[in-house]
């Protein structure tokens, strides 16, 4: 009884042991980078002696957006499905591993969040090693070992995180004579949903951009500028590209099925 008590112990120790250093593993393992940190200018980069902001999200998507419209660049991701990460180590074994991993990497802030999957349950075997004495018709004592096993059963919930790495733009950057927004070409999706192959999605709007005040949104379809047809983002570019600081601009766009025009000038 005391050697099974012991085997069990020490299968116990071995799993509490990995799953608290799970963390360190998974936002490591899982980190897929967007931007060298060495390509980010030095005074966005975390300082030597500063500590990164971390926050748990309850809506990663809409945190997203909102850091992204605040002028922060995302320099990578990490994402996985796996067991609470928290495990032995306590409620702040994560948010201390992607505190440490900021460090590594240079981000001024990090988002997570945590959202529960499933549960899986299971069985496995514990050795336990019997000793066997006797004696032979000499009086000699002998001893000998067999193994037996033990089942045990286990129950692990599992979570999928998605953790989220910050760094600002730099002032030259914010301060340039722009529009304001994020775009991307549309993808097959957004084809199918408008009956066209023609435009750029808008992805992100910076706050307090041209873009901001003409109330654009993440969503709208830009389709023309000053009369210029947008075909995909390389149009967009070439446009936008002569524009300066003071000049007016028209666009129009598709919101929710309908032509939308926006006039603003350039800041």
């Amino acid at each position: 009884m005391k050697k099974t008590i012991f085997v069990d112990l020490i299968f116990l120790l071995n799993v509490m042991l990995l799953i608290s250093c799970v963390s360190t593993t998974s936002v490591a393992k899982f980190y897929t980078e967007l931007q060298p940190i060495e390509s980010v200018p030095e005074e966005c980069r975390l300082a030597e002696n500063e500590t990164p902001k971390v926050f748990c999200s309850d809506d990663i998507q809409s945190d997203l957006y909102f850091m992204r419209s605040n002028y922060f660049q995302v320099i990578g991701y990490s994402a996985w499905n796996g067991p609470d990460e928290n495990g032995v180590g306590g409620e702040d074994c994560l948010q201390n591993e992607i505190t440490y991993f900021c460090k590594q990497k240079g981000a001024r802030v990090a988002i997570y969040s945590k959202k529960y999957t499933d549960t899986r349950n299971g069985i496995y075997s514990v050795p336990l090693i019997n000793n066997h004495y006797y004696t032979d018709s000499n009086g000699y004592m002998h001893s000998y070992n067999t193994t037996s096993y033990i089942a045990n059963s286990y129950s692990v919930n599992r979570y999928n995180y998605d953790v989220y790495f910050f760094v600002p733009y730099n002032q030259s950057y914010i301060k340039v004579p722009k529009i304001g927004i994020e775009f991307r070409d549309l993808d097959s999706a957004d084809r199918i949903k408008l009956q066209r192959n023609t435009g750029i999605c808008v992805d992100v709007v910076y706050e307090n951009s041209p873009a901001f005040f003409a109330n654009l949104s993440r969503g709208d379809v830009i389709i023309e500028i000053n009369g210029e047809n947008i075909i995909n983002v390389d149009t967009y570019r070439s446009v936008t590209s002569k524009l300066s600081a003071d000049d007016s601009v028209e666009i129009k766009y598709i919101r929710n099925g309908k032509e939308e025009k926006a006039e603003f000038k350039i800041f």
